[in-house]
């Protein structure tokens, strides 16, 4: 309504940087746990370390696609870029280093960041949550592919046929609100629904590891207000 002929038009007030989001810190962990899964042993740090520097490149060419190297002062760029790609190294460490080796400890890893295709409403007889897509399709089904892809599924070391479903969730403050949202979020039950449809199996509980990355907030100085970030 404001940025008609005769209205206010726009204003560019900033330009803004992307923070660390979800994908850049899942990424380096799937890679690391997919390791852990195929030689059931934590890899070195040296791995660890490449697989962190996959992610800290793709952030870096999104900056690069954004065009932000040319909107934006050298210094202050360079500033921001440095604090987002050790955030990203940081969280990723933190959980390696300070939760993946109880993890290894307690549970056996099935299954990371596979992609899942249950079908519901099957129309052609094989059954829902029966069978793959393709399979359905070949039979003409007028059924709904639910289409999900889980973090981490694992077994349990202790209790044999006992398996979980992990989520990495990135939040800026995992309050009691943040929490309480998981009992009543979709997600998390359509991922346990297709990874039980594939490998056949039970799930008897679901895990969210949050990664706090903090939020961004002004800085006040005396006299002079909010400056930035």
């Amino acid at each position: 309504y404001h940025a008609g002929p005769h209205g206010y038009g726009w204003q560019k007030q900033g330009v803004g940087i992307p923070t660390t989001t979800g994908t850049l810190v899942h990424d380096p962990l799937a890679i690391v746990l997919a390791e852990v899964q195929w030689t059931d042993a934590i890899p070195d740090d040296t791995f660890v370390y490449a697989a962190i520097q996959q992610a800290v490149a793709a952030y870096q060419a999104i900056i690069e696609t954004r065009g932000l190297t040319v909107l934006m002062e050298p210094a202050d760029l360079a500033g921001r870029v440095r604090e987002q790609t050790t955030l990203i190294e940081g969280l990723v460490w933190t959980w390696v280093k300070g939760v993946l080796p109880q993890f290894h400890a307690d549970w056996r890893i099935v299954a990371v960041e596979q992609e899942e295709v249950t079908v519901l409403g099957c129309t052609c007889g094989l059954g829902d949550q029966i069978g793959t897509a393709a399979e359905h399709d070949a039979r003409n089904c007028d059924g709904i592919g639910w289409m999900t892809r889980g973090d981490i599924v694992t077994e349990s070391r202790q209790s044999p046929g006992s398996y979980a479903y992990h989520e990495f969730k990135t939040t800026a403050d995992a309050s009691m609100n943040w929490e309480a949202q998981w009992a009543h979020k979709v997600q998390l039950v359509a991922g346990v629904v297709g990874i039980e449809a594939r490998l056949g199996i039970r799930v008897d509980a679901v895990y969210v590891h949050a990664l706090i990355k903090g939020k961004f907030q002004a800085t006040w100085v005396a006299g002079e207000g909010a400056k930035g970030p």
